[in-house]
């Protein structure tokens, strides 16, 4: 009876080992996603604490934002920037894009920066060049007791912290605003919006094309129709045709955006190699 219950508590603590280890993702201090629109994340490249190491810089960097009592700073001592990071990763963070965050404690909510965002944000209180980065060895407090003092008191305790900096309007009006940066960080996702598929524009004479409306591809999906109907066109040879099977009528397309195609009107279409220039059909 002893040895049967012996087994079966090995047996349990291999099967909790397990679980723990695919939940950690192999014990990764910080994991790197991509996702596109609201398409599931997917994972660039986990990182353990010593993968974390060698990527790391060290100096003091002070991040300051606006605390309950007064300005507060983070103060940095050693830190993997988000370029290193995504640049080991393989993933590029570029206009359009932002960051989302997740926390030892859940989703971090209280802000997504937008790459827009970070580019704007790169100074300390003083005016000096701090990197955007995650935070390994740091330490926190009001910053009336000055970076030193802080940064006296700099550990890495396994908490990763995001840190970014301020604006040079904050810096030089002394607002001391910055923005609250999350702590407990376990994984960082580039989020790239769903670029669309097909977009609408309405153009009167030579006034600039004002957008109507665009469409992702899971957008167009919702107005297609299915069929077989051929469209026979002269090849250089023998009639050609294209035959579809799956298709979004034009009065469907336009009706949904809203836009009136009649007499006197014109369609020109853009390609992705720029305009077509070929066939510019009337009504």
């Amino acid at each position: 009876m002893k040895k049967l219950l012996s087994v079966l508590l090995a047996m349990v603590l291999v099967l909790s080992l397990g679980v723990a280890g695919v939940a950690a993702e192999g014990d990764a201090a910080l994991s790197v996603y991509t996702q596109t629109g609201a398409g599931e994340a997917v994972l660039a490249k986990s990182y353990t604490a010593a993968e974390l190491d060698a990527l790391k810089d060290a100096g003091t960097s002070v991040y300051v934002y606006s605390g309950k009592s007064g300005a507060s700073a983070v103060v940095a001592t050693e830190y993997v920037t988000l370029d290193a990071l995504l640049a080991d990763a393989g993933v590029t963070f570029a206009e359009e894009d932002s960051l989302s965050f997740t926390c030892d404690d859940g989703p971090y909510s209280k802000w997504t920066p937008t790459y827009a965002d970070l580019a704007e944000r790169g100074v300390d209180d003083q005016g000096n060049a701090v990197p955007t980065a995650f935070a390994l060895t740091w330490d926190s407090g009001a910053l009336e007791d000055g970076a030193a003092a802080i940064a006296a008191n700099a550990k890495n305790t396994g908490n990763i912290r995001f840190v970014c900096g301020m604006t040079e309007e904050e810096a030089a009006d002394n607002s001391g605003r910055g923005m609250r940066m999350p702590s407990g960080v376990v994984a960082v996702t580039v989020v790239t919006p769903e670029k669309p598929a097909l977009s609408i524009y309405t153009q009167t004479g030579e006034d600039e094309a004002v957008l109507a409306r665009s469409y992702t591809a899971a957008e167009l999906v919702a107005l297609k129709e299915t069929g077989t109907p051929a469209y026979v066109y002269t090849g250089k040879g023998d009639p050609q045709a294209v035959v579809a099977t799956e298709f979004v009528a034009l009065d469907a397309l336009l009706g949904d955006a809203g836009v009136t195609f009649a007499a006197a009107d014109e369609l020109h279409f853009t390609c992705t190699d720029g305009d077509y220039t070929k066939w510019i059909p009337t009504w």
